[in-house]
């Protein structure tokens, strides 16, 4: 939901781009998001339109080095989960915001973010009209 005001459209990949930029926002703006995703409205600067950072998934190969072994990422990896699975909770205690189609998540985002609306518009960013679902 966050991601459509904040970007305008949502896809998988603009979905993984957004989840990348957010976790770029650092350890605190990520799990209030999850928990609040209204209190992104919070986040001074963000990149109407553009709130994505693809090449943040290139540092598993800076860390680990280009010949990776799938063994040493996936260990990596569930190392990275179990240093922050602890703090993760979602809104409601429900990952998907309990709605039954994708659809009715978006018609429902004036209610659940208004304060991130309210930036979109004080940025002159349209974020209803870029792609319609």
């Amino acid at each position: 939901m966050a991601c459509k005001v904040i970007n305008g459209y949502v896809s998988d990949d603009t979905g993984l781009y957004f989840a990348l930029w957010l976790i770029s926002q650092g350890e605190e703006v990520l799990v209030k998001s999850l928990i609040d995703p209204d209190s992104l409205a919070e986040v001074p600067n963000i990149p109407f339109g553009n709130a994505e950072f693809e090449m943040l998934m290139s540092i598993t190969y800076e860390l680990i080095g280009e010949e990776m072994d799938i063994d040493k990422v996936s260990s990596f990896q569930r190392e990275c989960l179990e240093i922050i699975t602890p703090d993760i909770h979602y809104k409601n205690n429900d990952k998907y915001g309990n709605y039954e189609y994708f659809e009715e998540a978006m018609e429902d985002i004036p209610n659940v973010l208004p304060r991130l609306i309210e930036k979109a518009a004080s940025e002159n960013f349209d974020w209803k009209n870029l792609y319609e679902f």
